[in-house]
């Protein structure tokens, strides 16, 4: 028994210092940038990335297999993950031939992190680690998912679906305000389609008849498919329950005044403050996702389109000052198919149209 416990204190010691390391890393890799939303790299981060990441990739996917580590240490290796492939498809694509078959090392993550915060031993300042690890893994999900089919198949086989659903549906509001936004971001990035582009995104066009109405949602033959994700569309629109709670987090924005002022906006926000706790950084992610959930055809499009407090909260988003809120709700209302001007938004003929060709 003795030896036991002296082995057990000496892999934790082993531990300890991976931790460290792990830490190290991380910090290096962030570089100082401490935005909540990093949607590109600073050029030291760009720096630290070709010279940290390729070859330690295979250790960080190991630790984070690992279910024997602390969530904190899981938790670290899939920040250094993540902040490895920011903006970096050739990182991206070595996660991706890495985690060949172990994808649903994310997934555990996430499960055991959930059942830990209802666990006393969680609480107090092992509960922010906690939190910090489903936020990081989500992150991770959501940018290794970008135009990458083996990363995005692979998170699709292990259930992530049901996972992040649960986060956004469960998770308390306030403590778990990173995490859903996260986790709704990278639903987000799950229900996109990619396309063969320099940006790896697609572009969608409205045809219009003759007196101006849309008719159909076509994609671009400018951007070619590489990643369709309609079954991932189809798969979170049944979920009446989690649309629901989209569709409130949504109509819980847009931020408003200053950036200055005690609202905390998504763009500006920053990782390890009390910003993290702030239920006005979720929002953008919500509509963010029904943005690509209004790419799943006319029969997805008449369920949102019929859910007229949705529409109004996208159509007040548009005004956001913060750019994040403001470009997902227009591109929101874009695909589907609401027209807006200075005083407000509409649905025009064509979607009825649609309707009608849904009932025959």
């Amino acid at each position: 028994f003795l030896i036991q416990i002296v082995a057990h204190a000496h892999d934790r010691k082993i531990e300890e210092e991976h931790r460290s390391k792990l830490q190290e890393v991380a910090s290096l890799l962030r570089a100082g940038d401490m935005r909540l939303v990093r949607p590109s790299p600073s050029d030291e981060t760009i720096k630290q990335q070709k010279i940290l990441c390729p070859s330690a990739i295979p250790s960080l996917v190991s630790s984070l297999e690992n279910r024997k580590y602390l969530i904190r240490t899981r938790g670290l290796a899939v920040e250094v993950l993540q902040l490895c492939t920011t903006d970096n498809p050739e990182n991206r694509q070595t996660i991706a031939e890495n985690m060949e078959g172990k994808y649903e090392a994310f997934t555990n993550l996430i499960r055991d992190a959930l059942n830990e915060l209802d666990h006393p031993s969680s609480k107090s300042s092992g509960q922010e680690e906690i939190l910090h690890a489903i936020g990081n893994t989500a992150e991770a999900i959501w940018i290794l998912t970008f135009s990458n089919a083996r990363n995005h198949d692979g998170f699709l086989e292990v259930g992530v679906i049901d996972v992040l659903s649960e986060v956004v549906m469960n998770c308390k509001s306030g403590i778990c305000s990173r995490a859903v936004m996260w986790s709704a971001a990278a639903l987000q990035n799950l229900a996109a389609s990619y396309c063969h582009s320099d940006s790896g995104r697609c572009q969608w066009k409205w045809d219009y008849k003759s007196d101006g109405t849309r008719e159909k949602l076509r994609l671009s033959s400018r951007t070619p498919l590489d990643v369709d994700s309609q079954n991932v569309r189809e798969e979170i629109a049944s979920n009446v329950d989690l649309l629901e709670k989209l569709a409130d987090i949504t109509c819980s924005g847009p931020v408003s005044g200053s950036s200055k002022d005690f609202i905390i906006w998504p763009s500006k926000g920053e990782i390890n403050s009390d910003d993290e706790y702030s239920t006005s950084i979720i929002p953008w992610s919500s509509a963010g996702l029904f943005k690509n959930l209004a790419l799943g055809g006319p029969e997805i499009r008449q369920v949102l389109q019929k859910d007229l407090d949705l529409i109004n909260c996208l159509c007040r988003m548009r005004k956001s000052p913060d750019w994040l809120e403001e470009l997902k709700a227009k591109s929101a209302m874009y695909n589907l198919g609401v027209n807006f001007d200075d005083d407000k938004c509409y649905l025009d003929e064509a979607m009825n149209e649609e309707d009608e060709q849904i009932k025959e």
